[in-house]
């Protein structure tokens, strides 16, 4: 598990075929992550990307991943053409393009 979204640099734990692993249980919530996790695989500045709440329900994307007690809990959509996973443990997974 990548610990560099729990010390702040933003960078995920590369999986390969452009695809990345953050971890941010314990740090903040799941919307803000997934903000902070596209921005960072595609090396733009989190302001710079659509809100998130216009792209989906954040409070309920919040609450479906940390109150779950099934721990294979996931949620997929896609945010400025990147594609995420959210789950209950804790991470986010986001598939970039890797001509980004």
């Amino acid at each position: 598990m990548a610990d560099e979204m729990r010390s702040g640099s933003g960078n995920g734990e590369t999986l390969g075929g452009g695809v990345k692993r953050y971890d941010y249980q314990g740090v903040e919530s799941p919307s803000t992550a997934v903000v902070k996790a596209v921005a960072s695989a595609t090396g733009r500045d989190p302001l710079d990307l659509p809100v998130l709440e216009e792209v989906l329900d954040t409070d309920a994307l919040n609450a479906l991943v940390t109150h779950s007690t099934d721990a294979t809990t996931r949620v997929s959509f896609s945010y400025d053409g990147i594609d995420v996973v959210v789950d209950s443990a804790g991470g986010i997974v986001v598939w970039t393009d890797e001509d980004w």
